[in-house]
């Protein structure tokens, strides 16, 4: 995955959902994703916009990715 200027929330949502899917069924590992996630996703400040508000996630956001997923975002992006 290339790094990719999204167009809205869902989308954003959307490249997320399909990384930490990815990672559940054991194609990518737990580093692959973090990276995936922090240097194609989160390193735009345009995607970082479309899914933070302050220091909370957008409501889409959070009911494209549910509370599991939201939760393994959580914590990849902690590491």
């Amino acid at each position: 995955m290339e790094q990719i200027t999204f167009q809205s929330a869902h989308e954003a949502a959307k490249a997320v959902k399909a990384v930490i899917d990815e990672y559940w069924r054991h194609d990518i590992t737990r580093e692959q994703t973090q990276r995936s996630i922090q240097e194609k996703i989160l390193a735009i400040p345009e995607n970082r916009a479309r899914i933070f508000r302050g220091e909370k996630y957008t409501a889409v956001f959070e009911s494209v990715l549910g509370k599991k997923r939201l939760a393994e975002f959580a914590s990849i992006i902690d590491t």
